[in-house]
C-alpha cells in the first residue's frame, strides 16, 4: 500500500510535527513525558511506521507485531497516557500526514488508505491499554532507597524496599525514575528474584552521557523515592523448561517418547549485566533439578569485577554453578584497586581476554553447539559477544538476551532499540 510506505518513509519528519501539535493542544503531555519525550516520539513511530508498513505488505498484523503494539501500551502507562490518547495522536499523524503529500488525484484516497490501517493500529494499543490497566496492576510501584554501596568509582549497588512488591520474573528489566533525574527514566534488571518483602537490588554503572546513571551512582541516598514502570523483557523464560524435575526413572516402552535431554545454560556476563544473570542463578538454586550452569564474569580490569564475592560464594554453595572471571586487563587503573567485594580468597586468577573468547576457547570441540546460552551486559558487548560465539560453533537458535539499546537517549529513558 503506496500510504504506508509513504509514511514509513516521512515518520522521522512527521513524528517531530505530530508530537509538536500534539504537546499544543494538550499540554498535560508536557508534565507527563518530561525529558523522556524525543526518545519516547522516536521509539513510538519507529514501532508505528515498521507496523503500518508490515500490515499494508502481508494485509494483516503478525502476532509479533501485535505483541511489540501492546508493549508500548504497557509501557506508556508510567506517564499516565491514557487509551483515548492514541486516538488523537492519530488524527495529529493524519493531518501532518495529508499536508506533506503531493496535490494529486488519489492523495485524499492515500490519507483515507492510512487512516483506516492507522486506526487499526491505534485501536490495538488502545484495547491493549485498556487490559494492561485491569489485569497488570498499577502503572506505577514506590520505593525507597535503603542502601548505597559504591562499589568503584563508577559503579553503585542500590537497594531498595517496595511496600508494594513489583510483580516482574528474573531476567525483567523495570523503568526507574529518581528525583534525582526528575522525568528521565532508565531500565535496570534486578539482582535478586521476586520475594513477598518486596525487596530489590540493582547494580547501576555510569554510562557515558548518561542523564540518570551517574546522579543514581553518585548522589544516591537512604530514603530517596524511586518510581517504578511495567516490568518487560523474557529473558527468564529460558528458565521454564528447567523448573520441572527430572523423571529419574521414566516409563518405558515403544509407547513412550525419551524425555528430551536439557541443555547446559553458559551465562556471559558484561560488567554490570551481571544483575540478571545473579538473579536467574539464584532462582534456579530452589528448583527440583537445577540445571548445569557455567557463568563466565567479565569485566575491563579485577576491579571492575565488583561483585566477584557474591558471586563466588555462590559457586562454593551451588553444586550446579560453574564461575570463570574474565578481565581485558591485568592491572586495575590508578584509584580502582580491588575493593573488598572484588577479592575472594578462593578464587583464581580471572582468564585474560574478552568474556566471549575466554567462552569460546574454554568450550572447544563442538561445545558450544549443545549449550543454550545467555547474554547480559552493553549493547555493544551483547552483539560482539553473539557475533563470537556463532563463529565459534554455537547456535544462534540457542543464544538468549534482550534486545540492544543503540543509542544513549534511548537507553536513558528506557527503551530498547531493536536490532
Amino acid at each position: 500500500m503506496r500510504a504506508a510506505a509513504a509514511f514509513g518513509r516521512q515518520a522521522p519528519t512527521i513524528g517531530p510535527e505530530a508530537f509538536r501539535r500534539l504537546l499544543d493542544a494538550e499540554p498535560r503531555f508536557r508534565h507527563m513525558f518530561g525529558g523522556s519525550k524525543t526518545a519516547l516520539r522516536d521509539q513510538f513511530m519507529s514501532a508505528l511506521s515498521t507496523a503500518l508498513v508490515t500490515r499494508a505488505d502481508v494485509g494483516r498484523f503478525p502476532a509479533a507485531t501485535i505483541r511489540r503494539l501492546e508493549q508500548l501500551a504497557r509501557e506508556n502507562r508510567k506517564f499516565g497516557v491514557a487509551p483515548r490518547d492514541y486516538a488523537t495522536l492519530a488524527e495529529h499523524l493524519l493531518d501532518v500526514f495529508g499536508e506533506r503529500l503531493p496535490a494529486g488525484p488519489d492523495s485524499g484516497a492515500q490519507v483515507d488508505a492510512l487512516r483506516e490501517i492507522l486506526d487499526e493500529a491505534m485501536s490495538l494499543i488502545a484495547a491493549a491499554a485498556v487490559e494492561a490497566d485491569r489485569t497488570d496492576g498499577p502503572a506505577t510501584y514506590v520505593g525507597r532507597v535503603l542502601e548505597v554501596q559504591r562499589r568503584t568509582r563508577d559503579i553503585a549497588i542500590i537497594r531498595v524496599h517496595c511496600p508494594k512488591p513489583i510483580p516482574f520474573t528474573v531476567g525483567q528489566h523495570i523503568p526507574i525514575r529518581s528525583p534525582l533525574a526528575p522525568g528521565i527514566w532508565r531500565d535496570y534488571s534486578p539482582a535478586v528474584p521476586p520475594n513477598p518483602e518486596g525487596l530489590l537490588e540493582f547494580h547501576v554503572r555510569i554510562v557515558d552521557g548518561g542523564k540518570q546513571s551517574r546522579p543514581l551512582v553518585v548522589a544516591s541516598r537512604p530514603g530517596d523515592e524511586w518510581v517504578f514502570g511495567t516490568p518487560r523483557g523474557d529473558l527468564g523464560r529460558v528458565l521454564d523448561e528447567y523448573r520441572d524435575p527430572l523423571d529419574d526413572d521414566p516409563p518405558q516402552g515403544r509407547h513412550h517418547l525419551p524425555e528430551p535431554e536439557r541443555r547446559e545454560l553458559l551465562m556471559i556476563a558484561g560488567g554490570t549485566g551481571l544483575a540478571p544473570l545473579r538473579a536467574m542463578i539464584m532462582e534456579s538454586a530452589d528448583f527440583p533439578s537445577p540445571p548445569p550452569i557455567h557463568l563466565i564474569y567479565g569485566a575491563r580490569t579485577p576491579g571492575e569485577l565488583y561483585d566477584l564475592r557474591t558471586v563466588w560464594e555462590l559457586a562454593r554453595n551451588l553444586p550446579n554453578l560453574t564461575v570463570t572471571t574474565a578481565v581485558e586487563k591485568r592491572n586495575d587503573a590508578p584509584l580502582t584497586d580491588p575493593g573488598p567485594f572484588s577479592f575472594h580468597p578462593n578464587a583464581p586468577l580471572p582468564r585474560l581476554g574478552v568474556a566471549a573468547d575466554v567462552a569460546a576457547r574454554m568450550h572447544r570441540g563442538g561445545e558450544l553447539a549443545g549449550k543454550t546460552v545467555l547474554i547480559a551486559g552493553r549493547g555493544e558487548m551483547i552483539k560482539a559477544t553473539r557475533q563470537r560465539l556463532v563463529a565459534a560453533g554455537a547456535d544462534p537458535r540457542f543464544i538468549h538476551h534482550d534486545p540492544v539499546a543503540e543509542t544513549t537517549v534511548a537507553r536513558e529513558a528506557g527503551f530498547p532499540v531493536l536490532d
